[in-house]
């Protein structure tokens, strides 16, 4: 009974934040600068199909553990909880969901931590290389391949070795950690899936004298840096450093790519929960 009135409470807090994101989402628009219906369904297009690869990123974490579908389910399950303030709803609620899947406590505490790690590192790293290949300075390139270069697992296995002496874990956490094929494979997915959500952020904002290559470059930069701080789904951080990489103070094209994806997260949790996909 304990159980099941937290479930509850979880999804009513899941559904009522969500909700309260979307309706400040909507109060920010400014309609006249709303693109054509064409182009928002290519964006939500955009923006679905990286949702969907950054869901088999965690899958290739994590599927030789336990079944893939239960892991691509938990993943869409689990993300619109990440609205929820602080921020660990979203980790918590994933870490409980791949537990029942089969997975030990500290496999599904590492995987979280694993792809939440991907999307910081394709995001930054990806950012930069793109950004220095059009506009920003050409060192970017540089720093881009080197922090991509960081998910590696001789790195992430000496961080963790740090882990149990400051929280008291198990010494599995270090060898949870997938063999390096699998790490690649998740930041493939994962940096694919984010160039495809900084495309239908430039597709949304076309018209605009920002470039497609720096659109990208910037939703990628501000999407991971959003990622790696305590905001609700980086709720306000990513649409900062957005206007700050862009010098812009048009905040609609911002706007309508979170909501569009907020909807896009909602539709594939409830499917995940009937088992569609």
């Amino acid at each position: 009974m304990a159980r099941r009135l937290v479930l509850v409470g979880f999804v009513a807090a899941t559904v009522a934040f969500l909700a309260i994101q979307f309706s400040n989402g909507v109060g920010r628009l400014t309609w006249d600068a709303v693109p054509s219906a064409g182009q928002l369904a290519a964006a939500a297009a955009l923006l679905l199909a990286g949702q969907l690869l950054i869901g088999e990123a965690l899958v290739a974490l994590s599927a030789p553990v336990t079944g893939s579908n239960a892991v691509r389910r938990g993943f869409h399950v689990t993300q619109p909880s990440k609205y929820i303030p602080v921020g660990v709803a979203q980790g918590a609620g994933l870490t409980v969901v791949l537990r029942r899947a089969g997975m030990s406590t500290s496999a599904a505490i590492t995987a979280w931590g694993l792809h939440t790690s991907s999307v910081v590192l394709s995001g930054v790293g990806l950012g930069l290389m793109v950004g220095g290949l059009d506009a920003w300075p050409i060192p970017l390139v540089a720093l881009g391949a080197a922090v991509l270069c960081g998910y590696n697992r001789p790195l992430i296995t000496t961080v963790l070795r740090q882990v149990p002496r400051l929280v008291r874990a198990a010494p599995s956490l270090e060898t949870a950690v997938p063999d390096q094929a699998r790490l690649c494979r998740c930041l493939a997915a994962t940096g694919t899936g984010l160039i495809l959500h900084g495309a239908a952020f430039a597709l949304v904002i076309n018209g605009s004298t920002t470039s497609v290559a720096t659109a990208i470059a910037a939703y990628l930069t501000a999407h991971s840096l959003a990622t790696a701080t305590p905001l609700p789904g980086g709720l306000g951080a990513r649409e900062a450093l957005l206007l700050a990489f862009l010098a812009s103070d048009d905040l609609t094209g911002v706007v309508l790519v979170r909501l569009l994806l907020m909807g896009i997260e909602a539709i594939l949790a409830l499917a995940s929960i009937r088992r569609r996909i």
